[in-house]
């Protein structure tokens, strides 16, 4: 899905969805029941919801694929055979040591 197609599908998305949340708002205003206001309660985030999964589903397809290729470069082996291990380790003169008493300890 290119760009442009992209933007329209998230413009009238969230036009779309707002659209309807306005639309219940004004239902409830002018209703004074207590249906209302359960239905609108019940209808926002489910619109809310469903707004962030069509954009979440389009538009995440790209960071996954990002994502995919740094772990692909990072656990490339001729990558890693360039890294020598006395530059990535730590050492010992930089470590710290906490020791817990038992009045530190905090169980679940």
């Amino acid at each position: 899905m290119d760009d442009k197609n992209r933007f329209i599908l998230a413009l009238s998305t969230i036009s779309g969805g707002l659209f309807i949340i306005i639309g219940f708002s004004i239902v409830m205003i002018n209703s004074s029941s207590d249906g209302a206001d359960k239905a609108f309660n019940a209808i926002v985030p489910l619109i809310a919801t469903w707004i962030g999964a069509i954009i979440a589903f389009y538009f995440g397809r790209e960071n996954f694929e990002a994502a995919q290729q740094q772990i692909n470069k990072i656990l490339d082996k001729d990558a890693l055979d360039d890294i020598e291990v006395k530059n990535i380790m730590i050492h010992f003169q930089t470590m710290v040591v906490k020791t817990l008493k038992e009045d530190d300890i905090i169980l679940p």
